[in-house]
């Protein structure tokens, strides 16, 4: 495959060369290809990561709803539905 890179991308790549960085313009992109696949891997593995953390978080808020409603914790349907429609309001007027 060949590709054309812009006057930028070459003048990047030579002057990565010149000063010493890269022994040839090949290593320089193989360099810059090989953090580009780490940048995206590392990104998905941070998404990954933070999903993990909100299902434990979900997890255990079930887990204390339960509790909670085992012990007799709990709300009327009409104050929980208040305060539901309270936050949506909310949340439109901010969006």
């Amino acid at each position: 495959m060949q590709i054309i890179l812009s006057q930028e991308q070459t003048h990047i790549l030579q002057s990565l060369v010149e000063r010493g960085e890269y022994p040839s313009l090949e290593d320089a992109l193989d360099m810059a290809l090989f953090l580009l696949v780490e940048t995206a891997s590392s990104s998905k593995q941070n998404q990954i990561s933070e999903y993990n953390a909100w299902i434990e978080e979900t997890r255990q808020k079930i887990e204390t709803a339960r509790s909670q409603a085992n012990s007799g914790e709990v709300l009327e349907l009409e104050a929980v539905l208040t305060q539901l429609r309270a936050k949506v309001k909310s949340a439109k007027e901010t969006a």
